[in-house]
């Protein structure tokens, strides 16, 4: 993909960046590096699988909760008087 400075520049300001002339002859070049990679991802043929499928199953749970000890406000604060009690500042 051929991508203009001007395309560039555009781009940057949808991402509220600043670029000058020279991060734009800088950056240009990477830019289109990293499109013409990409594209080349898109045309690799990668059957349709399931998110799990080739893993052995011994690896996978149940997804259960697991037991915890009383994670409540008042057993973790220092204070707790019907909220918690935070030192005046002064």
């Amino acid at each position: 993909m051929v991508l203009t400075p001007h395309e560039l520049q555009h781009i940057a300001q949808l991402a509220h960046l600043s670029l000058s002339p020279d991060e734009i002859n800088t950056y240009l070049p990477q830019i289109e590096s990293i499109l013409s990679h990409m594209n080349d991802l898109q045309q690799v043929d990668v059957p349709s699988q399931g998110a799990s499928d080739g893993l052995p199953s011994a690896i996978l749970r149940d997804d259960e909760p697991l037991a915890h000890p009383d994670f409540s406000p008042q057993s973790q604060a220092p204070q707790w008087e019907g909220g918690f009690v935070v030192p005046r500042l002064s």
